[in-house]
């Protein structure tokens, strides 16, 4: 099965200054909007609800310690529906198995590049969650940090990479251009 790596480019700051200090009024806002029907395709029979999910996380109310992946995928929601975030294109990381991150971490040690895509999986931690048992994976880069790897990946010598890699590499360049252009950090889920 193949999934896929889902890249925003977000402020941070101000993502981190709405979850757990939002009002009433903007978690209405929210559960009233075309995303409410993202919310209601994440229920599950036992533990919260993805609207409870929701209100947990914008109100800073007390999480369902055993419900991660609901929180996680409702931090999603919010992610695409508030104007902090911007999806980013992922033509050549969606669908994907996961040893394309190894495939492309060999050849950007090859072009001069030390990163690990897979990190992008695992590493950094948007904002504090429950424990997620399985998917989805969620990964996290610092603005600063993203501006360092858009400055990398700019000085790599692009000559030593496979062709076949070569898209997926440019395109993660593109996301950390991105980043730094905004001054955003990068989040990502793999799903």
């Amino acid at each position: 099965m193949s999934y896929g790596l889902m890249p925003y480019a977000v402020d941070l700051a101000e993502l981190r200054s709405v979850i757990g200090s939002s009002s009433e009024q903007a978690l209405n806002s929210l559960l009233r909007s075309d995303w409410a029907d993202s919310l209601d395709r994440l229920d599950r029979t036992g533990g919260p609800t993805a609207r409870e999910a929701v209100r947990h996380l914008l109100l800073g109310e007390e999480y369902d310690k055993g419900s991660g992946a609901l929180y996680a995928y409702c931090l999603k929601t919010i992610l695409e529906a508030h104007p902090c975030a911007s999806f980013l294109f992922n033509g050549e990381w969606s669908p994907v198995r996961y040893d394309w991150f190894e495939e492309v971490e060999a050849e950007l040690k090859k072009a001069g590049v030390s990163f690990d895509p897979a990190s992008l999986t695992y590493e950094g931690q948007v904002v504090p969650l429950p424990p997620i048992d399985d998917f989805p994976q969620i990964g996290c880069v610092e603005a600063d940090r993203a501006a360092e790897l858009a400055a990398e990946f700019d000085a790599m010598d692009e000559d030593r990479i496979d062709p076949q890699a070569l898209d997926g590499v440019r395109e993660l360049r593109g996301w950390f251009r991105e980043c730094a252009r905004t001054g955003r950090g990068l989040v990502t889920y793999y799903h």
